[in-house]
């Protein structure tokens, strides 16, 4: 599996759960079950609740009741946070990803450029770079190719050859 599927697979993943986050936050049943849920434990803890006074459940009471706001509050913007937590993971695999393009791109321009060069030196259309040519080229102009270059490519080629 090559790199690029790899982020591929990631952002499927990634705008999966996006819509999934989006989806909840229109869908009324997601955030009735959230509070039915919230709900079922606030009633298991009435039971411990039988030794108080009728004063002191009517202010149990409204702290329940007005907790019920605020939770439902924290629902929705605990969504909200989510959904942009995800499109920012998202916009960071899609970076990589046309990262990861632009050096394939790069990468593949260089080795063509490198086989063009190995096809040159083997037509003899480029000779081996000497102290002679470099003195008499005028300043400024780079080399086609450096010596290094040259002799890296020239073994590559001898190497092929011999196999």
């Amino acid at each position: 599996m090559s790199f690029s599927n790899i982020i591929d697979k990631k952002l499927v993943e990634l705008r999966s759960l996006e819509s999934r986050l989006k989806n909840s936050v229109v869908n009324h049943e997601y955030h009735t079950e959230k509070v039915r849920n919230a709900m079922a434990t606030v009633i298991a803890d009435f039971d411990s609740l039988e030794n108080l006074t009728a004063d002191q459940i009517k202010v149990e009471a409204k702290s329940i009741l007005l907790q019920i706001a605020p939770f439902v509050e924290s629902v929705w913007t605990s969504l909200i946070s989510d959904i942009k937590i995800t499109e920012s993971d998202i916009r960071k695999w899609e970076e990589m990803k046309l990262m990861h393009d632009q050096w394939e791109s790069a990468e593949g321009a260089r080795k063509l450029k490198e086989e063009l060069l190995k096809e040159k030196i083997a037509n003899d259309e480029i000779k081996e770079p000497s102290k002679m040519t470099s003195v008499r080229r005028p300043r400024g102009v780079k080399p086609e190719i450096s010596l290094s270059k040259y002799r890296m490519l020239s073994d590559e080629i001898d190497d092929g050859e011999d196999q």
